[in-house]
């Protein structure tokens, strides 16, 4: 999952395979979306990227990236990919022109490849050419300012009302389902949390497995579908600021010094 507190871990291809079989029984989604840490260091991304569209289950597919990896991806990979999430960072050794070229290129070969660069407003200007450039060549490309969201609630629990709150503005709950590891999930943030505390050595101050379905049991769809329709919010939510009520941070790279799990999420003891 895209957060840089968690340790790496790869979601193996038959696990994922036998998911999205299950998941297509139920659902069709319009953009499967991969994102990390960074997805692209996945040794099998391609098989991946192409799973999701072969079986209907996705119209189409897009990674989050930095970009660092799609230098030395062959041309199986761009052929089967159908947008991308690119994040630029200034203050960084990255080659972007370098890495923006290669995707231009490929946008020749495949116009149906969509860009979108998140970064920052100086980084933006630099851009603004680029962009005009390249959609006259006939390509989509989509450069915005871009911050990211912090929704770790660290101070204190959220009330069942203040949880409920959050829940009904949310973004994320109608829109950005997330299946991993055999589970389904109505936020991916649930996910992300469960891992934190995992990974933390806290005790969780909820039962985050009561936000995740078994996705492979023979009511698993009357599962989701009651889920999907419920009015209530997920356990998530008690710690989570909401994306919509979240808090904006400025659009950049965490320095390693920075990335201290324990910081982040509430500890009831």
């Amino acid at each position: 999952m895209a957060s840089p507190y968690l340790k790496p871990e790869f979601e193996s291809l038959e696990q994922f395979k036998k998911d999205c079989d299950a998941l297509n029984k139920y659902y069709e989604i319009d953009v499967a979306r991969f994102t990390g840490g960074e997805c692209t260091l996945h040794p099998e991304i391609i098989e991946f990227l192409k799973y999701p569209k072969e079986i209907g289950l996705a119209k189409m597919n897009c990674i989050i990236t930095n970009g660092i990896n799609l230098l030395s991806q062959p041309e199986e990979f761009w052929k089967n990919l159908d947008s991308i999430n690119l994040s630029i960072y200034r203050d960084t050794n990255i080659n972007y022109d370098k890495i923006i070229k290669k995707i231009e290129g490929y946008q020749k070969i495949y116009p149906k490849l969509q860009l979108r660069v998140l970064t920052d407003m100086e980084v933006v200007k630099t851009l603004i050419g680029y962009q005009r450039d390249i959609v006259a060549k006939g390509s989509e490309v989509n450069i915005v300012n871009g911050h990211f969201k912090v929704m770790h609630h660290k101070d204190t629990l959220n009330t069942e009302e203040e949880a409920l709150d959050i829940w009904k503005k949310c973004w994320l709950k109608d829109s950005a389902i997330a299946i991993y590891g055999g589970h389904f999930y109505r936020c991916p943030m649930t996910y992300v949390k469960a891992k934190l505390y995992e990974q933390s050595g806290i005790e969780p101050p909820f039962d985050f497995s009561k936000d995740a379905i078994p996705l492979h049991q023979e009511n698993t769809g009357e599962l989701i579908k009651n889920m999907m329709e419920s009015e209530t919010n997920i356990q998530a939510c008690r710690v989570c600021l909401g994306f919509n009520t979240g808090v904006d941070v400025p659009h950049r790279q965490m320095r390693p010094n920075e990335i201290k799990i324990k910081e982040i999420i509430y500890d009831n003891g």
